[in-house]
């Protein structure tokens, strides 16, 4: 089960819940045997994390057209007004929003020539004090990015060409960095009991 709060049994008959979906922020059961559905509210940052990697995908895809078009339209004496900001704002995007996905998926770089030596339950203690290191800094990297955005909203503080509000890109990283900083914390949970399951 995604969460160990879930409950594992049916109240009704005592038999096992199935999984029925994943929401952002919801997770449906149902019962096996009487049916019975039981729904509850909880964040699931593997979901918006997948949602995340579409979008930067699309602000990627955005970046290279509009860019092309800009060459040519530079070309033609017709240039695309306030395209280097637009590209800026969408290469921001692009990083931020790959960050969680790629860590979901063990992207990062790692140096494991000595780690992968070791046992199983050896790499999860390393993982977990890595893991924990990592959650402090990118916590603090959310917080303070979330401040940093509120401060720019509240000097009313736009972009110099096409006065766009610098503040919706800010609070948009400081979200990213939330769901980075909670996929940290899950694989932590997951190590533990990893570390806990080989005693």
């Amino acid at each position: 089960m995604p969460n160990s709060s879930i409950p594992l049994k049916c109240e009704t008959c005592g038999k096992d819940y199935k999984l029925l979906a994943l929401h952002p922020v919801s997770i449906s059961l149902r019962c096996e045997a009487c049916g019975k559905k039981y729904k509850m509210l909880a964040l699931n940052p593997t979901w918006i994390s997948n949602k995340l990697k579409t979008l930067g995908a699309v602000c990627l895809m955005g970046m290279t057209f509009l860019t092309c078009f800009d060459v040519v339209g530079r070309f033609l004496g017709h240039p695309i007004f306030g395209s280097v900001e637009i590209v800026g704002f969408l290469a921001t995007l692009t990083v931020a929003m790959s960050l969680p996905y790629t860590h979901q998926m063990k992207g990062h770089i790692g140096v494991e020539i000595l780690v992968r030596t070791f046992s199983e339950k050896t790499q999860a203690v390393i993982e977990v004090c890595t893991g924990i290191l990592s959650l402090v800094l990118f916590g603090i990297i959310t917080w303070r990015m979330a401040v940093y955005a509120h401060t720019i909203q509240a000097s009313g503080e736009v972009s110099m060409n096409l006065e766009f509000p610098e503040y919706t890109i800010i609070y948009i990283v400081a979200f990213c960095f939330l769901i980075f900083f909670l996929l940290i914390l899950q694989d932590i949970i997951q190590n533990i009991a990893k570390i806990k399951g080989d005693k």
